[in-house]
């Protein structure tokens, strides 16, 4: 099979390395040889499952695997790009990535080419299709007719993906483009009212998901709770669970809001975790994956006295997808992360920050979902 990596590979791709171990691309933003990723998967000799490990099998490669992470969290995440040979500090975010050289990869999935093989193939193949796949194949065409997302904007990830699916597997599915992304918050009502089908997720749901949120930020369970009601992307379908993910389309990569070849992110040492409260200034860019949050009225709360020559806070950066959906342009937040400096800005830092700020060559953003807090990193919504 020719692997065809494209030119912008985008979060929740999927690849296998030469020796058909799965990975899972993090990220919208990646080297020229190399790509961002975690090994989600492990291959193994085993087969069947035991008290530890469900066991997976990919009809791809005809091999049995284990799950590296059960449940993604930014303690697991490093904890998986630690065991890797191919961790190193990345020039792009300042912090550890695993980058796997492209040229090593073996078979890359695309979600979007997944999705068209599945509706193309369904007539003949739909009774050996499995309950999520054929899901998947009716939740697309009720986007496209509902919504108005052209099926060329969406695609199908996780196990389905690579083709390891089994009776408790989610359904996974990939909007595409800020415009999508649009249409379907504005339309899910229309989806609920369109197939009984869609169901929203119930309070006991809602309180499960609050405990692991709890437990990743340090905010309350009660807090927890009231953020999760206000998130718009949880749904279910059928008696699947439907986890949505937004990417940037080609031409939204291209623009790069995240940084230039000559952008460095420097962590301050004696500044592990900073607290502020601030304004949202901009928020197009928080669904995706980093998500990238602009701000304005920034108050630094801790420390409560700031270095000298301390440079203006713009910008938030999530790498934890629980922190996003319950706040939006205009929200005041509070958030607590590890504070960066940006030297030499992209142009869209420039561009946001300039009316607040005036001129300068440093500005600095906090980072929510690395190791070094977590567990106390999170953003709370002040208005809730």
């Amino acid at each position: 099979m020719i692997k065809m990596i494209p030119s912008y590979p985008n979060d929740r791709d999927y690849f296998f390395d030469k020796d058909d171990n799965i990975f899972q691309v993090i990220g919208y933003n990646h080297p020229t040889k190399s790509i961002y990723c975690l090994e989600k998967y492990s291959k193994i000799e085993e087969s069947g499952s035991d008290s530890t490990h469900f066991i997976w099998k990919s009809q791809l490669t005809n091999q049995s695997y284990k799950r590296n992470m059960v449940v993604y969290s930014s303690r697991n995440a490093t904890s998986n790009i630690k065991k890797n040979n191919f961790r190193k500090v990345s020039n792009l975010y300042g912090v550890d990535f695993i980058h796997f050289p492209r040229k090593e990869i073996k078979i890359y999935l695309d979600p979007r080419k997944k999705l068209k093989k599945l509706r193309d193939q369904v007539q003949k193949s739909f009774l050996s299709l499995s309950d999520q796949e054929r899901n998947a194949i009716e939740i697309s065409h009720l986007f496209e007719n509902e919504l108005g997302i052209d099926s060329k904007n969406l695609g199908i990830t996780g196990s389905i993906l690579w083709e390891g699916v089994h009776t408790h597997s989610d359904i996974d599915f990939v909007i595409y483009g800020m415009r999508n992304m649009r249409r379907f918050f504005l339309g899910k009502n229309k989806l609920l009212q369109a197939s009984d089908k869609f169901r929203l997720p119930s309070l006991i749901e809602q309180i499960n998901w609050a405990g692991k949120f709890s437990q990743k930020s340090g905010l309350s369970v009660d807090d927890c709770t009231v953020f999760i009601a206000q998130k718009k992307f949880l749904l279910f379908f059928s008696k699947f669970y439907l986890s949505i993910a937004f990417n940037p389309a080609k031409q939204e990569i291209q623009q790069n809001t995240l940084a230039t070849s000559e952008t460095r992110f420097i962590s301050i040492p004696r500044l592990t975790s900073v607290t502020i409260q601030a304004t949202v200034k901009e928020d197009e860019w928080a669904y995706f994956y980093p998500g990238v949050i602009y701000l304005k009225n920034v108050k630094v709360i801790t420390p409560a006295k700031k270095p000298t020559n301390f440079p203006p806070i713009c910008r938030v950066v999530v790498f934890e997808h629980e922190n996003i959906g319950y706040y939006e342009k205009g929200s005041e937040i509070e958030i607590q992360g590890l504070v960066q400096t940006i030297q030499n800005p992209p142009q869209d830092v420039l561009t946001s920050t300039f009316s607040s700020y005036g001129t300068t060559d440093t500005y600095a953003q906090i980072i929510v979902g690395t190791f070094e807090n977590y567990g106390f990193e999170y953003i709370k919504n002040l208005g809730i």
